[in-house]
């Protein structure tokens, strides 16, 4: 069963906002050849249908990182791709009591009226891992992965240069940084204290990072990679 919750927002060229019950937010970057969908969100929503109203290009899946609200419509895909170490969960069928959280944490999604009923969030067939350094090819555009530790084990970003955009999943919100606690079921992956020592490591990592290469364009006038 779907629901028709969904906002698309065509944010610039190619690069589309997906905003799930006001809860979570979907992205969508067109290539030349393919097109990325970045997280799947709960599962509530028919997306090859929905992106089929957005473009025809064939659709790459990849979730920032594995929690419910990310997950829940990777079968709706033949393949989903994810951080190496959130892997082994990405086979994790998602059960009443996952969705039953959902329910209860989003007050959009109970205000809809969504029933357990008919709520298909399984897993995709096939899970690639990706790792640093890799490259997600949509033709004439390439998204490089970073792996950003802390909010899960395998939470990744991912960089386009192209558009001069990051996508950090839950790791970076508009006002705050996202830590995975102890209580955060049902995917613990990381306990609280160790989150937090890995989200600021990852931080001081990527900061010092990016302002390399921000010093780098300021230079020459062009990131590194155009």
């Amino acid at each position: 069963m779907f629901y028709n919750a969904i906002k698309i927002t065509k944010m610039m060229d190619g690069v589309y906002e997906m905003n799930e019950f006001d809860s979570v937010t979907l992205w969508v970057i067109e290539g030349d050849d393919k097109c990325l969908l970045i997280d799947t969100g709960m599962g509530l929503t028919d997306l090859p249908t929905t992106i089929a109203g957005i473009t025809d290009k064939p659709v790459v899946a990849v979730n920032s990182h594995i929690h419910i609200d990310r997950v829940g419509g990777n079968g709706q895909f033949p393949e989903v791709m994810c951080g190496r170490f959130d892997e082994p969960y990405a086979h994790i069928h998602l059960g009443d009591a996952d969705k039953q959280l959902i329910i209860d944490f989003f007050k959009e999604v109970s205000m809809a009226g969504v029933t357990l009923q008919g709520w298909d969030a399984s897993p995709a067939k096939r899970v690639i891992a990706l790792k640093e350094g890799d490259i997600i090819s949509l033709g004439g555009l390439d998204i490089e992965v970073y792996e950003i530790p802390g909010h899960s084990l395998g939470s990744i970003a991912l960089l386009d240069r192209k558009h001069r955009l990051i996508f950090t999943g839950d790791t970076i919100f508009t006002t705050m940084v996202g830590i995975t606690s102890d209580h955060s079921a049902p995917l613990r992956m990381v306990p609280g204290s160790q989150a937090l020592e890995s989200t600021l490591a990852t931080l001081r990592k990527r900061i010092q990072g990016f302002e390399a290469q921000r010093d780098l364009a300021a230079s020459t006038g062009f990131l590194p990679g155009e």
